[in-house]
């Protein structure tokens, strides 16, 4: 659906109305008609402004400028962007503070820094000792995070945001980076290492979807990435045993990519953003 496209903004052809010497203000003819006519024009382009207004509030989310700016076309193409189903889908990561990096120091430094890059916070939470007995999770208090990869890739959501997987690769403004170098202050009991590496996130959308299915109990139907693999037709009993991270033989692309013909989906996958990540798996 393109915003405004069954509207018609073009003004009648002055024929139309008549000129000015038939307009007859007292009440006659000529100028009953032209009234008329001028009425019901000033009609239809109200209408097309509330219609405007109504598609870029309920329909792209986002307040419509029209009665400010008067131009429908505009206000709906630049402020609210792509039809809803046209706009590429947020991706939704798994984060986790690894138990060593468990204070509310890092926890803090953890909220600063995804409220600085745009990272919303959909859930926080903690999972129980017996959870984590029972499902085999290693780290305890975790982030439920979305963000739009317009602005921010998944790459660089890792990369810049995170930190690489060695603290001492880390840029000094990733979180990873800022614990390392702040580990004392932020009540660390030793220096992080490659292990002890403060956080944990998912490696890409499909990550995030098994790690929480798992340790939050999620259906694969209630989750914007499950949901589209099943609307795409990927049975679930298909995807839950890709949840097992089996080696599959890859697409060309993929091939190509890795350097591989055969490989982990976990790793095909790695940093794909929701979009391409779907596109992938087929």
């Amino acid at each position: 659906m393109r915003a405004c496209s069954n509207l018609s903004w073009q003004v009648p052809d002055v024929s139309l109305i008549g000129s000015t010497s038939n307009f007859n203000l007292s009440g006659g003819e000529g100028g009953s008609e032209a009234i008329t006519i001028t009425v019901a024009v000033s009609v239809i382009v109200l209408l097309g402004f509330c219609c405007c207004w109504f598609w870029c509030t309920f329909r792209a989310g986002k307040p419509c400028c029209c009665w400010s700016c008067g131009c429908c076309w505009c206000s709906c193409t630049f402020r609210a962007g792509l039809p809803s189903n046209d706009r590429p889908k947020k991706n939704t990561a798994f984060v986790f503070a690894k138990p060593h990096a468990n204070t509310p120091a890092v926890l803090e430094v953890i909220r600063t820094k995804f409220a600085e890059q745009g990272i919303k916070v959909l859930k926080e939470g903690v999972v129980t000792g017996e959870e984590m007995k029972s499902k085999g999770v290693h780290d305890q208090h975790y982030y439920v995070v979305e963000f739009d990869p317009a602005t921010l890739s998944w790459a660089d959501f890792r990369g810049k945001v995170l930190g690489p997987t060695n603290p001492a690769d880390a840029p000094p403004d990733s979180l990873r980076g800022i614990v390392a170098a702040n580990w004392q202050k932020l009540g660390l009991q030793a220096p992080c290492d490659d292990s002890d590496n403060a956080v944990h996130a998912s490696a890409s959308p499909f990550e995030s979807l098994a790690e929480r299915t798992n340790w939050l109990a999620c259906c694969v139907s209630d989750d914007p990435f499950g949901s589209a693999l099943l609307a795409k037709g990927v049975p679930e009993a298909t995807i839950k045993k890709w949840f097992n991270d089996p080696h599959v033989k890859y697409d060309d692309e993929t091939a190509k990519e890795k350097g591989k013909a055969k490989g982990s989906i976990f790793d095909a996958l790695k940093d794909l953003d929701h979009k391409q990540c779907l596109d992938r798996l087929d």
